[in-house]
This record gives structure tokens, C-alpha cells and sequence, in this order.
């Protein structure tokens, strides 16, 4: 048996992830069309064939070149050409 209030939160928590969600999409589709290199972009995309191939980023943080946190855990790239071809 499930109390119907846990119903109640879970339903209510699953619809504010998928407004947020939704917020989001718009928020950058709308934010993607301001940007004021757009063209340039769609040149590189045409030239290229973006639409004919899979392309996967990778987000990597390393930090800002602190000597804090990321430094102490060794988090840092001390070649990032290197670190990218052995990524590759």
C-alpha cells in the first residue's frame, strides 16, 4: 500500500523534472538562435556533413588553471595535445 500524499509528491516531482526539462530545451534553442556566429556554424555543419555522421562531445573539466582543488587531485592536463591523440 502506498499513502496517496507519496503518490501525490512523486507524481508532482516528476512533472517539475519535465517542465524544467522543457524549460531548458527552450531556453537553449532560443539562446542557440541569437548566437551571432550562427552562420559560421552552419557552413562548418554543411561542410562537413554533420547530418550524415554520429558526433559525440566530451565535456572535460580541468579547471580554470587553479592551483586549488583540481590540482591537489590531479585533475589537471599537463599536455592536453597529447591527452587528446591518446583520447582519440
Amino acid at each position: 500500500y502506498v499513502p496517496m500524499k507519496a503518490c501525490l509528491i512523486k507524481s508532482s516531482t516528476k512533472q517539475l523534472i519535465l517542465d524544467k526539462a522543457l524549460s531548458d530545451k527552450e531556453f537553449y534553442f532560443q539562446l542557440r538562435a541569437l548566437f551571432r556566429f550562427n552562420d559560421r556554424v552552419q557552413s562548418f555543419y554543411d561542410e562537413h556533413q554533420f547530418s550524415e555522421r554520429i558526433v559525440v562531445g566530451i565535456h572535460i573539466r580541468t579547471g580554470n588553471g587553479e592551483i586549488g582543488d583540481f590540482a591537489q587531485k590531479k585533475r589537471g592536463f599537463n599536455d592536453i595535445d597529447a591527452w587528446i591523440t591518446n583520447t582519440a
